[in-house]
């Protein structure tokens, strides 16, 4: 039951996350539409006087379509991942629309509670039933399971779940310069089988069955520990590619109406400027997604009360 409701709790803290992301990403679309709209309307007059070519009025306008027609399939994004958000949580699709109208994620930058992280990784379901089993088969031999357990240790985990990242190359945001590890000491089952030699085949398999289970455990969160990491370094990278890609545009808007620039150059910019602007929405969200990764693969330590899930609003909805 544990196991099913961690699977459920972290399908719905994904499916949040991508629902935010789509919808910012429909934002970027919509204000890079409303620029565009304007450089077609300069374009135009400057063709009218006498300024420009039919061939920036015509490569405006089909750069303003192409955002136009990515529009409808984002939109039809936002509405499957609502949907899928209202089935998880028991509600016919559409009954959550209201409170999962485009918001931004609060930004939250502090460690997150992940209590004693030496006894994560027991608390997943599938290593306390095999640790279970393990003490019912070796109960006549006297195997302590609690002592087989490795120790471990996670650094580095704080500071993300942030929904406004742009602080993140500040020089006040440490948080984000250490990256999560585990760290644990291989444990010796080999003294194990031993006093099981003589025990019951059902002991020594309850033994195997144990030590895949917990190996399997610790590669799951390093996967998602190393996943996070990465995908924390890559924010970091996409942050100042946007910054860098929005002040280009905008000299390139200015040099445009100085006369300064040709039109292919300035549309370059808009072109640069939406791409990196989209990738800062999915990368935020990837973030998150990845923080509910490790969630999941640490047992669900604390995934209800993760900061950044909305779980005030996503309650008041499912009590209406």
């Amino acid at each position: 039951m544990q196991d099913v409701q961690v699977s459920v709790a972290a399908e719905v803290a994904r499916n949040y996350f991508l629902l935010r992301g789509v919808q910012k990403r429909i934002a970027v679309s919509e204000q890079t539409l409303a620029n565009l709209a304007q450089t077609q309307q300069l374009t135009e007059t400057r063709y009218e006087l006498g300024a420009g070519s039919a061939l920036d009025v015509n490569s405006s306008r089909a750069r303003l379509k192409a955002i136009e027609a990515d529009i409808p399939l984002l939109r039809s994004a936002e509405t499957a991942a609502r949907y899928r958000l209202a089935v998880l949580l028991g509600l016919q699709p559409g009954r959550l629309d209201a409170w999962l109208a485009p918001q931004e994620v609060p930004p939250i930058a502090r460690p997150l509670p992940l209590g004693d992280t030496r006894e994560l990784l027991r608390n997943r379901p599938d290593v306390r039933a095999a640790e279970r089993r393990l003490a019912s088969a070796t109960a006549r031999v006297g195997v302590a399971t609690a002592d087989l357990f490795p120790r471990i240790s996670i650094r580095g985990f704080a500071g993300f779940l942030a929904g406004d990242f742009s602080g993140l190359v500040s020089g006040n945001n440490e948080a984000w310069s250490v990256a999560p590890s585990i760290s644990w000491a291989a444990f010796d089952m080999g003294s194990v089988r031993a006093r099981l030699h003589a025990a019951e085949a059902g002991a020594d398999g309850a033994a195997v069955q144990y030590e895949k289970a917990v190996l399997a455990a610790l590669e799951d969160a390093e996967n998602a520990l190393h996943d996070y990491a990465r995908r924390q370094e890559r924010l970091r990278i996409v942050v100042e590619q946007a910054a860098a890609a929005r002040e280009a545009e905008r000299l390139a808007q200015a040099g445009y109406r100085e006369g300064a620039q040709d039109f292919l150059t300035l549309l370059d910019a808009q072109r640069t400027q939406l791409a990196a602007d989209d990738a800062l929405a999915d990368a935020e969200a990837a973030v998150n997604i990845a923080a509910v990764a490790v969630y999941k693969a640490l047992g669900g330590a604390g995934v209800t009360q993760a900061p950044g899930l909305a779980a005030a609003e996503l309650g008041q909805a499912t009590r209406r």
